[in-house]
């Protein structure tokens, strides 16, 4: 086991005992929730601004004060990394990562490097104090041994490294609650928030959005794609959407309103109509409707089929042919009804609060 700090700026030296350079990143392969094996070392000399990509298959020792390679150097041959290849120092050393597991953003303050399979790989990524320590040489002033090393596991995390990148974004990420993915975006910066807004389902984006504060909302709204906007807008629950534009200035509402399908544009201009501290702006005018003749289980279709399109059903209002309202049912009365049972017979049972 070894630290990433510990061997930035080694001197690296070929199988004639002759001074290279001095070590001046680690690239690998970003292998999502895999563990990513070393693929080169990139060399940098006083005399030649130009650094040397060395295979790390002619890598024999790797230490912490000397690395030493396997061949003299004029028999190894360079070669250009690939282009989807992550230098550690540049892109993964203090910068952010997102821990997918801890639905986390964390700073990364040093990189562990293990041997796997017969491979030296970035296993783990320390984000404590500890590290700092470490990277000062002062580890030792931690006599009392308050700082531990916190390792998360490589195949947890997501880098971030500038913008988020979305054909490397995880599907473990994605799958997240959207409440977790909600604190992640905002602790990104904008442009990876929007990117990682982007990336995810039609639904998903939507129900993500809804959970982000409404300030940061404001700002995220501006930098979305048009199609993404036109997405999440046309997903979000109307109260949900009615709060949205009238936390936007005027000029943007408009802009955002005029992606939304004509029902719900109109539902939505009827409630910004009222007052918000109004009886009229707390409304919400998404519902669920229900037959008297139907039976309790075909309500039940109905909700499920609907449920998809409501941040919260806790009721469903039984409303007759003309149009007539005949009384709320809870949602609980309906899961502990008898499938078979008329709607009708239940609105009497209903208990007001």
């Amino acid at each position: 086991m070894i630290y990433l700090t510990e061997i930035l700026g080694s001197y690296v030296k070929d199988s004639s005992d002759a001074i290279i350079g001095r070590l001046d990143d680690v690239l690998v392969t970003l292998d999502v929730n895999h563990y990513s094996p070393i693929l080169y070392i990139r060399i940098k000399q006083k005399k030649n601004k130009q650094p040397y990509y060395i295979p790390f298959k002619y890598v024999e020792n790797f230490g912490r004060h000397e690395i030493m390679l396997n061949n003299i150097f004029d028999r190894v041959r360079l070669k250009k990394p690939e282009k989807d290849s992550i230098y550690l120092a540049r892109y993964i050393l203090d910068k952010q990562i997102i821990d997918v597991e801890g639905a986390r953003v964390f700073r990364v303050n040093d990189v562990k490097l293990m041997v796997v399979e017969k491979k030296l790989s970035a296993v783990g990524l320390d984000v404590s104090w500890r590290a700092i320590l470490r990277r000062m040489n002062l580890e030792w002033a931690d006599i009392f041994n308050f700082f531990h090393p916190s390792l998360i596991d490589w195949r947890n995390t997501q880098p971030v490294h500038g913008v988020l990148k979305l054909d490397t974004i995880s599907k473990k990420l994605k799958k997240l609650h959207p409440a977790d993915l909600a604190n992640i975006i905002e602790e990104l910066n904008i442009k990876q928030g929007t990117n990682l807004m982007e990336s995810l389902h039609v639904a998903s984006s939507a129900k993500t959005f809804e959970e982000i504060e409404p300030n940061v909302q404001k700002i995220i709204i501006g930098h979305l794609n048009k199609k993404v906007v036109q997405r999440i807008v046309n997903k979000m629950p109307i109260d949900e959407l009615t709060d949205l534009l009238q936390n936007l200035p005027e000029d943007r509402a408009e802009h955002v309103s005029s992606y939304l399908e004509k029902e719900k544009q109109e539902k939505v201009e009827e409630l910004i109509a009222y007052e918000e501290d109004t009886a009229g702006g707390l409304m919400n005018t998404e519902f669920v409707s229900i037959d008297p003749t139907a039976t309790v289980e075909e309500a039940i279709v109905c909700v499920k089929e609907l449920s998809a399109s409501f941040r919260s059903l806790l009721y469903v209002y039984v409303v007759d042919k003309k149009g007539k309202f005949i009384g709320p049912i809870s949602m609980r009365t309906l899961l502990i009804s008898d499938p078979s049972t008329k709607i009708k017979l239940l609105v009497k049972s209903v208990e007001y609060l």
